[in-house]
């Protein structure tokens, strides 16, 4: 069931076969600003309508896609071999208008400087792929699927790998331990994420049994984002996700970006619109 995550999320965005892409091109990609909205509100409406039929097509895709991923590690590769993984990141727009309820609706997330990998955990090995489904790593972690002693079950994050800090930074997260949870909104995701990754007290540090450290980010409210220290780290931006928004392969409005450059005007623009955090 684990690969039907990865393949249902379809070939939404064509994109570069080079690993290290321009970051500008890693999150975002340009929307009119006349039609974000509007967009956005169909995203949302095809999300609650579509949900049974998405569900039913997850299920019928695991044996397919199993197929595929073992044709592709037994060495040499068949002519025609397509990654199941290729094309399955969450792509943002950039931010061209503050939403309504922007400071109620959306989480904030701070985004280091690195490369976009979706981490695949699963029968006892990590690997990391680009966007574009080639894979860069395979290595041993404490993730659920991950290693030598958490063999059973599998994990896929969506990340960023970090070259300078040798860390795989946790955006978001598409399946941890055989649980699926691309479907559901991302208030739970990210909820869900923090708890389990800090139960799994290990995946955090450089270890015998975890090579690189797994990391979630931290994701806040608009009233906790001026508290939040952005100089810890060197940023590349924000990415603002709508509560309610799935994941979903491709470009989606339910995901924005501004430069960190940006945020702090911003952090203002909201303050001065709303009169403070919900009681």
């Amino acid at each position: 069931m684990m690969d039907e995550l990865t393949e249902s999320f379809g070939d939404a965005v064509s994109v570069s076969q080079d690993e290290f892409t321009d970051r500008r091109d890693q999150y975002k990609n340009r929307a009119t600003r006349t039609d974000q909205e509007g967009r956005r509100a169909e995203f949302l409406e095809r999300q609650r309508s579509g949900r049974q039929e998405r569900l039913a097509a997850l299920r019928d895709l695991d044996t397919s896609i199993t197929s595929k991923e073992e044709e592709g590690e037994g060495g040499e590769r068949k002519s025609g071999y397509k990654s199941p993984y290729k094309n399955q990141l969450m792509l943002s727009e950039w931010l061209e208008e503050i939403p309504d309820n922007f400071a109620t609706e959306w989480i904030f997330c701070p985004v280091p400087i690195g490369h976009r990998a979706l981490l695949v955990a699963r029968k006892g090995r990590t690997h990391s792929f680009t966007k574009s489904g080639y894979r860069t790593k395979t290595f041993h972690s404490g993730l659920p699927g991950g290693g030598w002693s958490t063999r059973s079950g599998y994990t896929i994050l969506d990340t960023v790998w970090s070259e300078e800090d040798k860390t795989f930074y946790v955006l978001d997260l598409l399946c941890y331990r055989s649980h699926p949870v691309a479907d559901s909104e991302a208030e739970f995701r990210f909820y869900w994420g923090s708890t389990k990754l800090n139960e799994d007290m290990n995946v955090g540090e450089k270890g015998e049994e975890n090579r690189f450290p797994i990391i979630w980010l931290p994701h806040l409210t608009c009233f906790q984002l001026p508290e939040h220290d952005m100089t810890r780290q060197k940023l590349d931006g924000v990415l603002f996700y709508h509560k309610e928004g799935h994941y979903s392969a491709g470009t989606t409005p339910l995901v924005l970006w501004s430069k960190s450059e940006s945020i702090q005007g911003i952090v203002n623009k909201m303050m001065s619109s709303t009169a403070g955090p919900p009681p």
